[in-house]
């Protein structure tokens, strides 16, 4: 492929340097960061120019004022160019701030086309700066648009007020019209887009979880006790309490380790202390921490409760299991593409017993199972790495980049 693209993504990126000088605490996106940076970085190594600009809001109600900032990805590698990382001013005050922070938009992405002539364009799931950055982006800079849409809440969660749902059935009516192309983690959240150009994205590995992947120990020979992994976000809808009753249903030697942060920690925390299993609880972890711990676990679980997550949320971390370890046990919450369900351990029930069952049915035939985890992870790794996920997401963009040349002749 011999065209080489200039590259915004417009999201909510988190990059080290944000992290530390605006105190990010409540509303960190360790994982929305994690498949952002994958994404650029596999399109950078692709050979095309790529920036970011994020708004860089924060949620810890101090009332300071930051001022606009800039960090780099360095690349490290042959010729690819770092990717340049721009964050808006916020103000760190409830509603307002994120009123000023769609603002900045309008001022910061001007300032960026002066710098490089972009000519293609993704955006960040479907929210109010999202939206005017797809308006600004597609009628007056004139080039293809592509959304990365992660969660859709009017049917993805159960129990939402009807007034956000018909805002978001709202968002998707006008995103349909602004966008040239999708990439989503769910069959649902693509259809939902009714577009041409759209492709299921259910992960992407960045460079260094795919080296570690590379590099990891075998898997617990049967008899060891046997290492469970479960990261992420800790609330009610995600599962994890099911996993921790599940445990304490498997004779089996085990070692739990939960990390992540959430409305559930502190009740977590307390039952690693009362688990019949050594369990450790790590909180928020770096993202080498993170990795360290999934190529070091023997199983890895995504218990999200299937009756909260109907269809149209799909956890990318699933893949960088699968990547990680090979071992994956998974709710299955709405349509799996089939060479990803044949390579998942899923079960269909919010019952702790029923996942009891599921992990124990993996530990009696474990000597199978781990010779088919190197298989199963290098599927993964050469479909969602950086060299596939690279060529899926270029292709997407350069479709759209035909397709809207014919809408501008039209």
């Amino acid at each position: 492929m011999n065209k080489k693209l200039n590259i915004i993504f417009v999201g909510g990126y988190q990059g080290p340097k944000l992290v530390v000088d605006r105190n990010i605490i409540r509303n960190r996106s360790l994982a929305g960061t994690n498949k952002i940076r994958a994404i650029c970085t596999a399109l950078a190594m692709r050979g095309h120019k790529v920036s970011i600009y994020s708004v860089g809001g924060t949620a810890e109600r101090s009332g300071r004022w930051y001022k606009a900032m800039k960090e780099t990805i360095k690349m490290n590698a042959g010729d690819y160019q770092d990717i340049d990382v721009w964050y808006g001013e916020s103000l760190d005050v409830k509603i307002l701030g994120g009123l000023i922070s769609d603002l900045m938009i309008l001022k910061w992405l001007p300032r960026m086309f002066r710098q490089t002539k972009y000519n293609a364009a993704i955006i960040y799931n479907l929210n109010p700066d999202s939206l005017l950055t797809a308006c600004y982006l597609r009628f007056v800079r004139k080039i293809p648009v592509i959304l990365e849409y992660e969660d859709s809440i009017v049917t993805a969660r159960c129990g939402q007020l009807p007034i956000w749902k018909k805002g978001f059935v709202l968002f998707e009516r006008i995103g349909t019209k602004l966008i040239n192309g999708v990439y989503a983690p769910s069959p649902e959240l693509v259809e939902v887009m009714k577009t041409d150009n759209g492709v299921v994205v259910p992960g992407a590995l960045s460079k260094e979880l795919v080296q570690a992947a590379c590099n990891r120990l075998p898997h617990s020979e049967f008899g060891e006790r046997l290492k469970v992994l479960y990261c992420g976000n800790l609330d009610p809808s995600k599962g994890v309490d099911l996993l921790m009753d599940a445990v304490e249903l498997i004779e089996h030697p085990l070692e739990v380790n939960i990390c992540g942060k959430g409305p559930l920690a502190e009740e977590l925390k307390a039952r690693c202390e009362k688990c019949r299993h050594p369990a450790i609880f790590h909180g928020v972890v770096s993202n080498e921490k993170l990795i360290e711990l999934q190529t070091n676990t023997d199983i890895a679980v995504n218990p999200h409760r299937i009756n909260w997550h109907k269809g149209t949320l799909w956890p990318f971390k699933v893949v960088e299991y699968l990547a990680a370890c090979g071992v994956v046990i998974c709710a299955r919450t709405g349509k799996i593409e089939k060479d990803l369900e044949e390579n998942l351990y899923l079960y269909h029930s919010d019952d702790p017993a029923v996942l009891a069952e599921k992990i124990k049915s993996v530990i009696t035939d474990w000597e199978n199972v781990r010779r088919a985890a190197p298989s199963r992870m290098d599927w993964a790794i050469g479909k969602w790495g950086p060299e596939g996920i690279g060529k899926t997401i270029e292709t997407l963009l350069l479709r759209a980049e035909a397709f809207s040349w014919r809408f501008r002749r039209c």
